[in-house]
């Protein structure tokens, strides 16, 4: 819930609208890459890591 309240704040910043908008584009994209960044990184590198370091040999 918080990323995609962040996102949302940031979604104004990134496409220009309201002012001093312009100075803050660079720095709302890359929070709302790094939020999808780490979205995909809990989501679906980690349990891939631990379901490799897990499985029992047969």
């Amino acid at each position: 819930m918080e990323v995609a309240e962040i996102s949302t704040e940031c979604f104004p910043l990134v496409f220009g609208l309201g002012a001093g908008s312009q100075m803050l584009q660079p720095f709302a994209r890359a929070v709302i890459g790094v939020l999808l960044l780490s979205i995909f990184l809990s989501l679906v590198v980690t349990p891939v890591i631990y379901d490799s370091l897990t499985k029992t040999p047969h």
